[in-house]
């Protein structure tokens, strides 16, 4: 019997450490970053009433024919669910788990456009670390609605959308359709999961922010959540630094 070592790299499989390395990466990347993104779409969505209810919409709407969440069919649910993926692009794109991509340029130095004028590239001698901003590439006004980049709007995913106002049908949810359409590895997987979170939270029940002080305004408890979202470290996710400013409530539709 042949052993492993000799099989051609097509037929042998992966090694153990192979192995323990993408079972890692699986639990790293495909839980905490998950989980990191549905905690900044729970309190977004707490501070947006007229999200929620544009998501509950759709939620409602793709599973009144199920008479328990144990009918819940997901060849039949997941692709009627565009606004609770809107919800998870849009967080995305605002609160990356991971603010930059480290990268080492390569033999030969590489040239990079920079704009225009005297000096319109630069060149980048090989083995020099660089590093893509994401969330400013991922806020800039010439790529992202102009006015209104850095605001959380999870609408902006949504092409032919369901006129504003009007009760949602059938037909008007079909037409709607999410732009995003860029593949990676594990997408699929953590959209899986936060689409499936977000339809079981928003089908019965609402999120609200609480108010700390007796007669505290409208502004005031929005004010916090801004201060919240916006007072954030890096402890290899990016993560709230003091999540105890906002209090979240949970109540039945």
């Amino acid at each position: 019997m042949a052993s492993f070592a000799d099989a051609s790299p097509a037929t042998r499989g992966l090694s153990a450490d192979e192995t323990l390395g993408d079972l890692f990466g699986i639990n790293f990347a495909g839980y905490d970053t998950s989980a990191n993104t549905m905690a900044f779409a729970v309190l977004c969505m707490a501070a947006h009433p007229d999200v929620k209810a544009w998501v509950a919409e759709e939620v409602n709407l793709v599973t009144r024919a199920c008479a328990s969440r144990e009918d819940w069919d997901y060849k039949v649910l997941f692709p009627q669910l565009k606004r609770c993926r809107a919800v998870m692009h849009e967080t995305l794109r605002l609160f990356p788990p991971i603010p930059a991509l480290p990268r080492i340029t390569r033999t030969p130095a590489q040239t990079l456009p920079v704009g225009s004028g005297s000096r319109p590239t630069i060149a980048l001698p090989a083995g020099t670390k660089v590093a893509a901003n994401l969330r400013a590439m991922q806020t800039h006004p010439k790529y992202w609605s102009g006015d209104d980049a850095d605001q959380w709007r999870p609408s902006r995913w949504i092409a032919n959308p369901a006129p504003a106002g009007l009760p949602p049908t059938d037909e008007l949810l079909a037409r709607e359709e999410l732009l995003m359409r860029s593949k990676c590895p594990g997408k699929k997987f953590s959209e899986v999961e936060v689409t499936a979170v977000m339809a079981c939270l928003f089908q019965a029940h609402r999120l609200s922010m609480k108010r700390k002080y007796e007669g505290d305004s409208d502004g005031a408890v929005y004010q916090r959540f801004e201060k919240c979202v916006t007072d954030l470290d890096l402890n290899m996710l990016v993560r709230l630094r003091n999540a105890d400013q906002v209090t979240l409530v949970c109540t039945e539709a």
